[in-house]
């Protein structure tokens, strides 16, 4: 008769061995409870690793453009917010003008009022946003509108004015100057000093080309404006005529065409600038649009992300405990073994 013997070293090391593994299957479990995901996704997947990798990328860059997005239509709300200021303050200034047109110290009115406008313009032409200026175009970093008030701009009409005239705008002389000498200086000389490189040399840093804003990999849109475009000059044309011809010099004829001048230009920059805002909002729309598709793209993406590479956290907690409960047996089992002698039997 043959007697086989199995020495407890050999079922030590068995019982090592079935908890080596156990141990790797429960980390592996544990890793899947915290993270949802299979602990190794390469091994699941198999040959469709590639389709995941191309839906994480599809992923990574639809919340890119989503949070870029909602970015831009920030900026798009703060600049809507400065254009309606500016328009306020136009309104409000064109009515000061009807009424001072007529008015005996008109002229001190006027003067006090468009010193004002100036300024408000200012304000909200050269509002940030992020530190950015949301008006300078392509040219973020500085103000786009330079103070008037003693700055290059005032220069350049007092030169143009002496030029034209002959004499200072405050020159008691100026009482002489018809009402078709002004408008003469106004639709001329006083033009030019708005035309593009005067502008841009005295009044503006501004660029005339807008930011561009990639909404998606198929689209971009412009949610921007500049201190360069026709609304902003028509604005300080009208207010710097009032401004600076209103010194009291001028006769009443002289006054009234530069009233109606000024009207005229702030009557087209109100509307200049309502076109901007509907120009800007029809791109907020076209962003706002361009965000529910991409983020019901980023809905079915994550859907089939989580089909292929989730597991069921229900069935990954009852694995857990079923292999802990499992470990600690094994644990047992061998403390048992590790016990065994012949001298227990001797």
């Amino acid at each position: 008769m043959v007697i086989n013997g199995i020495s407890t070293l050999a079922t030590t090391l068995l019982a090592q061995d079935s908890m080596s593994s156990t141990q790797k299957k429960l980390n592996d479990a544990v890793t899947e409870q915290s993270t949802l995901r299979h602990a190794d996704v390469g091994l699941t997947l198999g040959g469709n690793v590639s389709r995941n990798l191309n839906w994480r990328l599809t992923l990574s860059q639809t919340t890119n453009f989503s949070e870029a997005n909602a970015q831009a239509l920030a900026r798009a709300d703060a600049l809507q917010t400065s254009l309606d200021a500016t328009k306020t303050t136009a309104s409000d200034f064109l009515t000061s003008l009807a009424g001072a047109r007529n008015a005996v110290n008109g002229q001190a009115l006027t003067k006090q009022s468009s010193g004002l406008a100036i300024d408000a313009v200012a304000t909200s032409v050269n509002v940030t946003y992020d530190g950015q200026y949301l008006l300078g175009g392509q040219n973020t970093d500085v103000a786009p509108l330079n103070s008037y008030q003693g700055g290059t701009a005032q220069t350049s009409f007092d030169t143009a004015f002496q030029s034209f005239f002959g004499f200072s705008k405050t020159d008691p002389a100026a009482v002489n100057i018809t009402a078709a000498q002004m408008n003469l200086f106004l639709q001329g000389p006083y033009e030019n000093l708005f035309q593009s490189s005067s502008w841009s040399a005295n009044f503006s840093n501004a660029t005339s080309n807008n930011l561009q804003s990639r909404i998606d990999n198929n689209q971009q849109v412009d949610l921007s404006a500049n201190a360069n475009e026709t609304p902003i000059k028509d604005l300080m044309r009208g207010m710097v005529a009032v401004q600076e011809t209103g010194s009291g010099q001028l006769n009443s004829a002289a006054f009234q065409a530069v009233i109606d001048y000024s009207m005229g230009k702030i009557s087209g920059a109100i509307q200049g600038l309502g076109a901007t805002q509907a120009r800007v909002g029809e791109a907020q729309q076209t962003v706002t649009q361009t965000n529910a598709k991409l983020s019901s793209m980023k809905t079915i993406v994550e859907d089939e992300i989580q089909r292929t590479e989730g597991v069921d956290p229900a069935e990954v907690a009852t694995r857990v405990n079923n292999l802990t409960s499992q470990l600690e047996a094994n644990y047992t089992v061998t403390g048992k073994l590790a016990k065994l002698s012949l001298l227990n039997y001797i």
